[in-house]
């Protein structure tokens, strides 16, 4: 289930693991990811594909993209005469963020089994739907992993929560948060986000504060990845930036001789540093805090997210 493009970065691959298993696997490795298999088999949100979903009666805030766009479009501040999507959006390449839609309209429209092909593409990405739709809350039953909310050494990364983070000027999802309690003295907030989606929703190459553990519902997603000590590659926007935690460039383009010329640091990272890992259905991605990342749904898609 994973592959790795090189042999630096280790992704091991766990079966099941007890919470020990998992804390030994990160102590050993703390910078790898962990793919966690068979442990999602009997998570009833899984039965929850779009049929099921398409009865529920929701508004939903989706992104809508066009000609390859991704949030980096809704709020760069560097584009030439100082220009924003908001100048672009008539032009071939466009975002938008927060389009309100009925849940049973965007499941019709882009997830259905007879759901055409459109240049615009939807994503109902990091929003804590479960929280809104009682039903879907107790099909994910709570955490779906015991090893969710621990961590060997109780560390953060040093990512930055913007882009599509917990910025407050950026809210155009919402993120809920739960109390869960770690033994009689120890407490860990638990971030939970649903992500939605069509094949070949994209997020760009970004880092975040949290560590992560990515569930799969159904369908399958590709990622990039790529250790947080290699921030010094990964051309990052400026600090004062709201996509201070995003990479200018796009790794999938690498076998692109000369994208890879244009940005010769970065290809020798990823050479040396990068790996390459499907998450199917039932499987589950953890990705230590401060991870770069970037994300392709392969197929259509429905995933939940875990931050702590």
């Amino acid at each position: 289930a994973a592959r790795a493009f090189c042999a630096s970065l280790q992704i091991s691959i766990l079966r099941a693991p007890s919470v020990d298993a998992f804390l030994a696997a990160r102590r050993a490795h703390p910078e790898s990811p962990l793919l966690v298999t068979g442990a999602l088999e009997t998570w009833s949100l899984r039965d929850w594909g779009p049929e099921r979903l398409r009865s529920l009666d929701v508004e939903v805030p989706l992104e809508m993209s066009r000609g390859g766009a991704d949030y980096r479009d809704a709020f760069r501040d560097d584009l030439p005469g100082g220009k924003t999507h908001a100048h672009r959006e008539l032009g071939a390449r466009a975002f938008v963020a927060g389009h309100p839609s009925s849940l049973r309209g965007f499941v019709d429209t882009f997830l259905s089994p007879d759901a055409k092909e459109y240049d615009t593409v939807a994503y109902l990405a990091q929003h804590d739907l479960l929280s809104r739709v009682p039903e879907l809350d107790e099909a994910c039953g709570g955490l779906p992993l015991p090893m969710i909310g621990e961590d060997p050494d109780g560390g953060d990364g040093d990512g930055d929560p913007s882009g599509r983070g917990d910025d407050d000027e950026t809210k155009t999802k919402t993120s809920a948060t739960t109390r869960v309690s770690r033994g009689e003295q120890k407490k860990k907030t638990i971030r939970r986000n649903a992500w939605l989606g069509p094949r070949g929703t994209v997020t760009p190459l970004h880092r975040d504060p949290y560590h992560n553990f990515l569930c799969q519902a159904w369908g399958t997603k590709r990622f990039l990845l790529y250790p947080n000590s290699d921030v010094a590659h990964m051309d990052v926007f400026p600090k004062h930036s709201l996509l201070r935690n995003t990479s200018r460039i796009d790794p999938e383009r690498l076998d692109e001789e000369e994208y890879a010329e244009k940005h010769v640091s970065f290809a020798k990272a990823a050479a040396a540093r990068g790996a390459r890992v499907d998450v199917r259905a039932g499987e589950a991605l953890f990705m230590p805090a401060g991870t770069w990342h970037h994300v392709r749904a392969t197929t259509p898609s429905f995933s939940v997210s875990y931050w702590w």
